[in-house]
């Protein structure tokens, strides 16, 4: 979490985009869009490898369940289609925390 905190104390506004290539563990990566989307509060997050591992797979599987349309599997347009590539758009009124 210190991380984070400075992490975010280097901005002075909510940023763009988040793009998160962190260990291909569940709880991890949950953790990592969890920590920094409530910090930085960006409007998209793009997450690598959602189709790495069996994990990743139920990650993502959850995103897109919990944001619907908001949640874009982009691999298939992407080179990266092997280990996957998604995009979370946040919600008007949604926040990252929860996750």
């Amino acid at each position: 979490i210190g991380t984070a905190k400075k992490v975010a104390g280097c901005f002075d506004r909510e940023i763009d985009l988040l793009y998160i290539d962190s260990l291909h563990e569940y709880k991890h990566t949950k953790d990592n869009i969890s920590m920094y989307g409530s910090k930085l509060k960006p409007k998209y997050i793009i997450l690598d490898d959602i189709r790495q591992c069996g994990e990743m797979e139920r990650l993502w599987s959850e995103l897109k369940e919990e944001h619907g349309d908001d949640a874009f599997d982009a691999s298939d347009v992407t080179i990266r289609n092997g280990a996957g590539f998604g995009v979370m758009r946040k919600r008007i009124q949604g926040s990252w925390s929860r996750w």
